[in-house]
Parts: C-alpha cells; structure tokens; sequence
C-alpha cells in the first residue's frame, strides 16, 4: 500500500474531524465509529467486509423484519397520527 504524506495528513484531517465531534457530545455511537472506519478505508482503498455474528442476526432478526416491511408497505393507518399545523 502506497501511503504518502498527502494520504497521511488526509487520514489526520479525517480522525482529527471525527474527535471533534465525539468529544462534543463526549460519547462515540456506532453510526459514527461505522462512519470513520468507512472514510477511512475508501480514502486507502482497502475493501470494506462487515461480519455480523449470527447471534447478532438471531437476535435482530424481528426489528429488520419490521424495518423492512415498513420501508416497503409503510407505517400502518392506526400506527400514524395527524396533527394540526
């Protein structure tokens, strides 16, 4: 892997930007450990594989299965509430 300076002072501007606003709401969420690892890895060029433990799948496997049908079909009619403007 070629890492020149140019690559190394971009990898410094990525995590130096990613602390910042760790350390402005002092805490780190996986969305934003998810989203320094993937800049990371695009500005390299190293492929990106996520393996998830089947445990994790297994017990996810309801709230995807939720997810999913609501990003197809939409909430349900008694799931939504009007509200005056």
């Amino acid at each position: 892997m070629d890492l020149s300076i140019f690559k190394v002072f971009a990898i410094f501007g990525i995590v130096s930007a990613w602390a910042k606003k760790a350390f402005a709401d002092g805490k780190v969420s996986i969305r934003e450990g998810i989203e320094l690892v993937v800049e990371l890895t695009e500005l390299l060029g190293i492929p990106l594989e996520w393996d998830v433990p089947e445990a994790v799948l297994e017990a996810t496997k309801d709230i995807r299965e939720a997810h999913d049908a609501l990003s197809r079909d939409g909430p349900e009619p008694e799931d939504t509430v009007e509200h005056d403007a």
